[in-house]
């Protein structure tokens, strides 16, 4: 076939052909020395493309794909030297077409994977790794990407299985275990996850980073069956001139332990942290609610520490890592209801995350918040026309301004009783005028407490607060973040004044 294929270029394209001969003289010579056409053209190709030659070796496979256009091999070939031409989308369409031709090519499915996610199209990624863990299951460089995918949509289980196949298949890389460490550790499989940074520093030692969290992680493997002060014994011995300050990792821990488990653990590490620092109030609330007192509310030396502590990466964290996206949701459901406000009050405000989705319904608008970190951050968006330092139920008891909008997000997760707020929030807003909240979802009686130290609240005893002060607008079930990484059930509600 390739015979008949050279006779019909050399007629069609003589003269195409002597510029090559002249240009190229390993060409020539392959062609004097009785080689076809196709056998020559692909020949120089790869000679061309292993001197480094990216060019030349285009030119001569492109010509070698037009002559034989059906040969999946020299088309993905061109693929190749396009990708290494940085020339994706022609490399991507080489790909395509040699897979239409012959869908057997592990090789060619990992290059349009690898082409897909490049391209940002993490479906067609996942689909291609997919295909080539059909044509070899035990193939690691498609058990890496795809783990990897995985890891980067927050599906956690299905990438540590599949780093984990990885490992077993070899591809031991010191970044690649200590992938599969951090993702097993965002499980709470803190045991594997320090088996496999150990892994990791076995391949790669001395990296700092790398360190300090395999300590953290020994630390809290260790505690979970022995007493803290041998955890923290573990924790120095591992990181060596590489240890953090001691505290702050044992906070960490019991934070960990406290949204993981086991509650045991966590509460003998908060008791001894408590008594080296017993007026924290960050962790005698979180202590208190792991061992099962009663609250209404989470109090206020616990939110005033909290968030502005947590200010500086308050942004940051809960939209890039917890997936927050109420304020967005929020707004597509205000935009359905009405155009415009005149006074619109933020309450809970934080940094602003909200601002910028409320000032587009134009009129003057109001933040409060307890915490005077979060309203620094808040300030610096320039949002803002009021921003107000205090508590938000005693805020509406006391002000005279009256708003048409008044948004409480993520809000509600800080009360149990919720009956003094919507009091508060009716007295404050117009006839007519929407309150727009979020809440947590739970199966209890009314509601309850978490580990988190965040109330999570039943929709009937929501609902038993309507009154005569509101009528229901619209409500809508969505996930409103991540906690240890699982969805957050809530809810989105819209109610309108009386």
């Amino acid at each position: 076939m390739h015979s008949q294929v050279s006779t019909l270029l050399l007629d069609a394209h003589a003269s195409s052909l002597a510029l090559l001969r002249g240009q190229h003289a390993q060409f020539a010579c392959a062609l004097d020395q009785g080689a076809s056409l196709v056998t020559a053209l692909r020949h120089c190709g790869i000679m061309f493309w292993r001197d480094g030659r990216l060019d030349d070796a285009a030119q001569m496979l492109t010509a070698a794909a037009e002559a034989v256009p059906d040969d999946p091999t020299i088309v993905a070939e061109l693929g190749y030297i396009l990708r290494a031409q940085g020339k994706k989308a022609e490399a991507m369409q080489c790909m395509l077409r040699s897979l239409a031709l012959d869908s057997c090519q592990l090789q060619v499915w990992l290059s349009a994977a690898g082409l897909s996610n490049e391209a940002g199209d993490k479906s067609a990624a996942e689909d291609a790794y997919l295909q080539a863990l059909a044509l070899d299951g035990r193939c690691a460089e498609a058990a890496v990407g795809l783990g990897l995918l995985y890891v980067e949509a927050r599906q956690y289980k299905k990438g540590a299985r599949l780093l984990g196949l990885a490992v077993d298949l070899g591809s031991a890389s010191a970044p690649i275990w200590a992938c599969l460490a951090q993702t097993r550790y965002l499980l709470g499989d803190f045991s594997g996850a320090s088996a496999a940074f150990a892994q990791a520093l076995r391949l790669g030692p001395g990296d700092c980073a790398l360190v300090q969290r395999y300590g953290r992680v020994r630390l809290i493997e260790t505690v979970i069956e022995r007493p803290v002060e041998e955890a923290i014994a573990v924790y120095l011995k591992t990181t060596g001139e590489h240890a953090e300050d001691v505290l702050d990792v044992c906070r960490a821990a019991f934070q960990a332990l406290g949204g993981y488990g086991p509650c045991e653990a966590a509460i003998r590490l908060g008791r001894a942290l408590l008594e080296r620092m017993p007026d924290d109030p960050v962790i005698g609330f979180h202590l208190a609610t792991l061992t099962g007192c009663a609250f209404d509310r989470a109090p206020a030396p616990y939110l005033i520490a909290s968030f502005n502590k947590y200010a500086q990466h308050f942004d940051r964290h809960l939209v890039e890592v917890l997936d927050y996206q109420v304020p967005e949701k929020i707004h597509l459901l205000l935009a359905e209801t009405a155009g415009t406000f005149k006074h619109l009050l933020d309450l809970g405000c934080g940094t602003g995350l909200a601002a910028p989705y409320f000032t587009s319904f134009g009129g003057t608008l109001t933040g409060v918040d307890i915490s005077p970190g979060m309203l620094d951050k808040a300030r610096e968006r320039g949002l803002y026309d009021y921003l107000i330092e205090e508590e938000v139920v005693a805020f509406l008891s006391g002000c005279e301004a009256t708003y048409d909008l008044i948004a409480a997000l993520d809000v509600l997760v800080y009360f149990g009783d919720l009956a003094p707020l919507f009091a508060a929030v009716a007295s404050r807003l117009e006839p007519g005028g929407i309150f727009a909240f979020s809440y947590e979802t739970s199966d209890c009686e009314d509601y309850t407490l978490q580990p988190s130290g965040r109330f999570a609240h039943a929709a009937h005893y929501v609902e038993s607060l309507y009154g005569k002060n509101f009528v229901s607008v619209t409500s809508k079930a969505t996930m409103l973040r991540l906690e240890t990484n699982r969805p957050v059930d809530g809810q989105l509600v819209l109610l309108r004044r009386v």
